[in-house]
């Protein structure tokens, strides 16, 4: 191993980012109508504020036998080598969990296995072990030091978890590697929203939109932030975008039906909402603002922004 990456490893310091005190880790969007707010001059895209460094794992510490979270899971030497990744592939598809264990061990063997590292965050994921997720995700970030990509699935992960200012911290270390990541500014606008920064949201997802035109669900949590600010006439031209580009998206469509009503295009409102109920008959959002369109002073919410995949 390059003395410099075991010296990366090495580092000792706090894995897991605190929850925000005083701030609910339920969807931020079911809050209180939008806030009135300046309109604030369209930004290019921000200059990333790293903060502090993706936290590192002590590697010289013992695997805590209790923690069924831990990295690595220490193992008897076989006479022959194992093909552990292989292994946890076959047993991935009927023994999800048994997969994981025989992951961490291959990672007992060789804690940089990049492929071993994706493996184990994206099955953890999928069986709700987000600490180990997070654990794998923060290694892989440090193997692959010049790779924007883990650092993307570790603040989807903490979105995910409602740790806003860690996913924060790591979009902006994503933009020190790779300057025009249109998803990483995505991302960071979604947990810049979760914390009432509506501002930044805005700058962030106006950095997405123009390095990436054709991102629809960037447009789409533009012109969310925009009506939440207030900023109507911004937020349908966002919304036109954000339809255009991707037409089948209820969603979207029941944001721009709000726009509209805002800005008092009654008959378009109404079209954008009906639009959405046929593409989600189960859009709860959607049926209730059509039905509240008779009355413009209703207190009709724009849907929430979309899970993440």
């Amino acid at each position: 191993m390059p003395p410099k990456l075991l010296a990366l490893l090495l580092t000792s310091t706090a894995l897991l980012g605190c929850t925000q005190k005083g701030h609910s880790n339920a969807d931020p969007l079911a809050a209180p109508a939008p806030r009135a707010a300046a309109r604030p001059a369209l930004a290019t895209a921000p200059a990333p504020d790293a903060g502090p460094p993706v936290a590192a794992i002590d590697w010289r510490a013992p695997p805590d036998p209790v923690d069924p979270d831990a990295l690595l899971l220490p193992h008897a030497d076989p006479d022959e080598p194992l093909d552990h990744l292989a292994r946890a592939e076959v047993l991935a598809r009927h023994q999800p969990r048994a997969a994981i264990d025989e992951l961490r061990q291959g990672l007992f063997d060789d804690p940089t296995d990049d492929d071993a590292l994706r493996a184990l965050a994206k099955l953890a994921r999928a069986q709700r072990r987000p600490v180990l997720a997070e654990r794998a995700l923060t290694v892989l970030a440090q193997v692959d030091d010049d790779d924007p990509e883990p650092l993307e699935q570790l603040a989807r992960l903490q979105l995910r978890t409602g740790h806003f200012a860690a996913a924060i911290r790591s979009c902006d270390q994503a933009l020190t590697r790779d300057t025009g990541d249109a998803t990483a500014y995505h991302l960071r606008g979604r947990a810049q929203l979760s914390l009432h920064r509506d501002r930044g949201a805005i700058e962030s997802f106006t950095a997405a939109t123009q390095l990436d035109p054709g991102f629809a669900m960037a447009f789409n949590n533009l012109g969310y932030a925009y009506l939440l600010t207030g900023q109507d006439q911004r937020a349908e031209q966002a919304l036109v975008s954000a339809a255009t580009l991707d037409p089948d998206r209820a969603m979207i469509q029941n944001n721009l039906g709000l726009a509209e009503q805002r800005l008092g295009n009654l008959d378009a409102a109404r079209a954008a909402f009906t639009q959405a109920t046929l593409l989600d008959p189960r859009s709860a959002a959607a049926r209730v603002n059509l039905g509240h369109l008779a009355n413009v002073a209703s207190a009709a919410r724009p849907a929430a922004l979309p899970q993440l995949p």
